[in-house]
């Protein structure tokens, strides 16, 4: 078994690390295990992983279904971090068919899970996909709330990459009314964009940079 749980973790880091074929192969070693000692959450996880996998290579469809087996096969016994995930990422998979009504179903049952068991970072992704959706939705009060609340758990990591996404995304939505606070949102996002070193996050933030630029001169 703890063999399986090193695949488990092998593959988060590499899901993370946006290496998807090498983190499928190690989410379905973990499942093999799972199922020849029995272990039943093994097993739930890792078709959890393998549908986080789907949902990077943009397949929504099989996302749903992975996620929505990892649940039923054991993850939704009980609150716990894997069911908080899982459900975080069948909104987030709903939300790419622009079922934006179920993504917030989802997204909301994710923070509540989140919630009772303490996850103060797990609330903060919850929160930072509800902000997201609620933008979407034209709800732009609920998506300022939710991206501060977020914000401010997320400072508590000091994770750059999920900081320069939350901050970036509040720049953008204090566009709309607050330019003061866009330009603050927009330094921090650079701020934490340059932290990672990574271009997928400075691309992101220099877009966001833009936008700002543009606003400013349009006042």
């Amino acid at each position: 078994r703890a063999c399986g749980w090193a695949f488990v973790k092998s593959a988060e880091i590499l899901i993370d690390q946006r290496k998807l074929d090498m983190a499928a192969d190690f989410a379905k070693r973990a499942g093999k295990l799972g199922e020849q000692t029995g272990d039943t959450t093994l097993v739930a996880v890792s078709i959890m992983q393998e549908g986080q996998v789907e949902l990077y290579h943009n397949n929504a469809d099989e996302a749903i279904l992975l996620l929505d087996k990892s649940i039923k096969k054991g993850l939704g016994r009980k609150s716990n971090d894997y069911l908080g995930l899982a459900l975080n990422d069948l909104g987030f998979a709903w939300g790419m068919k622009d079922d934006l009504e179920r993504q917030v179903e989802f997204t909301l049952k994710s923070l509540n899970i989140f919630e009772t068991i303490r996850n103060e970072q797990g609330v903060a992704l919850a929160m930072s996909n509800l902000s997201t959706v609620y933008w979407q939705l034209g709800n732009y009060k609920k998506a300022i709330e939710y991206g501060l609340k977020s914000f401010q758990l997320r400072e508590k990591s000091g994770d750059p990459a999920r900081l320069a996404t939350c901050a970036c995304n509040l720049a953008q939505y204090y566009l709309k009314d607050n330019l003061d606070e866009a330009i603050r949102y927009r330094q921090r996002c650079l701020q934490y964009a340059k932290a990672t070193g990574e271009n997928r996050f400075l691309v992101s933030a220099y877009i966001t940079s833009a936008q700002v630029s543009n606003a400013l001169k349009n006042n």
